[in-house]
């Protein structure tokens, strides 16, 4: 346990310790509200197996998602779960996360994680800026589509030539079938069973949204999105060739953006830092938004400092 400012302590919490009432009302009302950091998106993502450091009464909270291999246990960045870190209701002050950061129990071999950390927050950890895109959807979609780039333009008028069908209702098997088949590397198959998870509890806390786009009868491109009160989340996609020649994902990912156009959202692409799809996600009109991977120095390295 370390002090944080006054006499409040950061105190480490097992899974079955925390009061998720109490983890769930912070959460919902921080300033930098995100579903990740939500007691069931975290059930569902690592199996109930994350633990949490807790400032004070549930004034800030840190999540600490685990594994162990070979009897170590480490700290990692649970799947389709770009953010995690500290989070209070208010905003954190660099002192706040120094502390959290500082307080990991050494335990943890190995930490990783994605937050909104900045290099010279701790000397111990490592930190590799990222990139996300997001759109905000309360102008309207006239407003938001006249901003798409003439190649984004282009690839959705290809796409409608074709007469494609979109499904908004896409059953949970066929997804994952689909996904799994045809995601350009195996991230779901392994987690297929946490995702199953993710949309049964989306449908009791939130808003999940599976959509397919047909050719015919044949589906070409799948998408997987929750959709909360500020953000609308695009979790996975995938297309099949014949979907990637037919231009469905952009097909697929303006439809959305019409569905929820004029609400006070964000349309959140989770990613990237991949040049392409950076690129892709900044065409629909996108603006960029940074966050960090941090990573705990070794022993050796932070001895030798």
């Amino acid at each position: 346990m370390r002090k944080g400012n006054g006499d409040k302590k950061i105190e480490f919490y097992k899974r079955s310790q925390i009061d998720v009432v109490k983890w769930d009302s912070l959460v919902r009302q921080s300033f930098m509200r995100l579903i990740y950091f939500e007691s069931w998106y975290l059930d569902s993502m690592t199996n109930s197996n994350w633990n949490a450091l807790i400032y004070g009464d549930y004034e800030f909270v840190m999540p600490l998602p685990f594994r162990e291999k070979y009897f170590i246990q480490y700290i990692y960045q649970p799947f389709i779960t770009q953010r995690l870190g500290v989070i209070g209701k208010d905003g954190c002050s660099p002192e706040i996360v120094f502390e959290f950061l500082s307080s990991i129990p050494s335990k943890y071999l190995i930490v990783h994680l994605n937050g909104t950390f900045k290099t010279e927050i701790n000397s111990n950890y490592d930190v590799v800026q990222r990139d996300n895109q997001i759109l905000r959807l309360i102008k309207g979609y006239d407003h938001i589509a006249a901003d798409y780039n003439r190649n984004t333009r282009r690839n959705i008028q290809a796409a409608n030539e074709f007469e494609l069908t979109i499904d908004y209702n896409l059953d949970v098997e066929q997804f994952l079938e689909f996904q799994c088949q045809w995601e350009p590397q195996e991230f779901t198959k392994p987690n297929a069973n946490s995702i199953k998870n993710l949309i049964y509890n989306a449908k009791i806390y939130s808003q999940p949204l599976l959509v397919g786009v047909y050719d015919n009868s044949e589906l070409i491109s799948a998408g997987l999105f929750i959709v909360d009160a500020q953000r609308v989340y695009f979790l996975l996609c995938s297309s099949s060739n014949v979907g990637k020649d037919k231009r469905a994902m952009f097909l697929l990912i303006d439809r959305v953006i019409e569905r929820y156009a004029g609400e006070d959202k964000i349309f959140d692409f989770t990613g990237s830092s991949i040049k392409s799809i950076a690129q892709r996600n900044l065409g629909f009109g996108a603006e960029t938004e940074h966050y960090s991977f941090v990573s705990r120095k070794s022993l050796i390295q932070r001895l030798t400092k």
